[in-house]
C-alpha cells in the first residue's frame, strides 16, 4: 500500500510487501480498536492481491462498502499464492476490466518472450527457452547443483562487483546452506572480515546466531515502519557494532540518486538473516541484474514464474 494523498480529505497508507496476511491482520485489529479506519473518499490499495486468501479478502471488502471508501487491487494471479483458503483474486480478470502491466526483465527477447509463457500459464516453454540459451543446468544431485550455484554466483562476483545477484530456492534449508557455502568461500578468500578485528560480530536474530561483518549481503524478513524496510529487502552491512548494524539498501533512496542507508537495533529488530541466498517467497517483487536459481520438485508453476522474472540480465535454472 503506497503511502500518499489519495483525493481531497483522502489519507497515507502504508506500503505492504511480501507475505501479506501479517501487514493485512495488523489493519484489521486497528480498525476492531477504532483507529485509522476508513472513510468515503479514501482508496485503499493492497499490492500483491494475489495473496490474499478469501476470508481475509472479504473482511477488506465489507470494511470498504461499509464506509464508502474504495478498494484498488494490484498483482499478478499467476504468482505467488494465498497460504490461507480461497484465492480470490484469480478470477478477477475475467470478471471484470482489468488493466494488465506485465513485470518482465529489462534483458533481451528471451526473458520477455519466457516471462510472457510463464505468465499465460505455458510454463514449459518457459524454461525451454533458457534451456536453449544454456541457462538450464542438470546434476546429479542436490548438492552437486547447490555447488554449481555457490561458484556461479561467486564468479560473478568477480566479474560484476557493482552488479546485484541473489540465489532463490523453494526450501528454507536450501536456502541456509547456500547462505553458508558462499558466505564461507567469501571469508577463506578473506573477502569478508573474520572476528572482532576484521569487523564481524555474532548477533542474535530470529532464526539463531549469526555472524555479519562488512560486505556481508542482508536480507530483512519483516516490515518495519520505524527503519522504512519491507520484508524481502536485501542490502550489504557497511559496519557492525554490538548493538546495531549499519546496511546499505540495494538502490537509491526515493527520488534521489543516492542509496539509503539505515541502522538497524539488533536488540528491538532481530528479523534478519543473510541474504546471498533467499527463499522465493521474499523474493517476489525485488529486482536484481542476475538471479540463480535451485529448482526442487517442490515447485509449481507458480514459484517458477516468481523465480524466473528477479532479474534484469541473466537467470540460471
Amino acid at each position: 500500500m503506497w503511502r500518499g494523498t489519495v483525493g481531497q480529505g483522502g489519507r497515507g497508507l502504508e506500503e505492504s510487501s511480501g507475505i501479506q496476511s501479517r501487514t493485512l491482520a495488523s489493519w484489521s485489529r486497528s480498525w476492531e480498536n477504532d483507529r485509522h479506519n476508513l472513510s468515503r473518499g479514501d482508496v485503499f490499495v493492497i499490492y500483491e492481491a494475489g495473496m490474499v486468501e478469501s476470508r481475509q479478502f472479504a473482511q477488506f471488502v465489507n470494511e470498504a462498502e461499509a464506509r464508502g471508501a474504495k478498494i484498488v487491487l494490484v498483482g499478478d494471479h499467476e504468482q505467488l499464492q494465498a497460504i490461507g483458503a480461497g484465492a480470490p483474486f484469480a478470477p478477477l480478470p475475467s470478471r471484470s476490466a482489468m488493466r494488465s502491466f506485465r513485470n518482465t526483465p529489462a534483458a533481451g527477447g528471451l526473458a520477455r518472450e519466457a516471462s510472457v509463457a510463464f505468465a499465460t500459464r505455458r510454463t514449459a516453454e518457459g524454461p525451454a527457452a533458457y534451456h536453449e540459451h544454456g541457462d538450464v543446468r542438470l546434476s546429479e544431485t542436490r548438492e552437486d547443483a547447490r555447488g554449481e550455484i555457490v561458484r556461479d554466483y561467486l564468479a560473478d562476483r568477480d566479474q560484476r562487483p557493482d552488479g546485484t545477484r541473489v540465489a532463490m530456492a523453494h526450501r528454507r534449508l536450501d536456502v541456509r546452506a547456500l547462505n553458508e557455502a558462499i558466505r564461507s568461500e567469501l571469508r577463506d578468500s578473506h573477502l569478508l572480515g573474520r572476528g572482532e578485528e576484521g569487523g564481524e560480530r555474532t548477533l542474535q536474530t530470529n532464526d539463531g546466531k549469526r555472524c555479519f561483518a562488512p560486505g556481508d549481503r542482508i536480507v530483512f524478513l519483516e516490515n518495519s515502519r520505524d527503519l522504512g524496510v519491507k520484508n524481502g529487502m536485501l542490502g550489504t552491512v557497511q559496519s557492525v557494532e554490538p548493538h546495531a548494524i549499519q546496511v546499505q539498501l540495494d538502490g537509491n533512496a526515493p527520488g534521489t540518486d543516492s542509496p539509503r542507508v539505515v541502522d538497524v537495533p539488533v536488540n528491538d529488530y532481530q528479523s534478519i538473516d543473510h541474504g546471498y541466498a533467499t527463499t522465493i517467497h521474499k523474493s517476489q517483487g525485488a529486482t536484481v541484474d542476475r538471479a540463480f536459481v535451485l529448482a526442487s520438485g517442490t515447485m509449481d508453476r507458480h514459484l517458477t514464474y516468481v523465480a524466473m522474472t528477479r532479474h534484469r540480465d541473466g537467470a540460471q535454472l
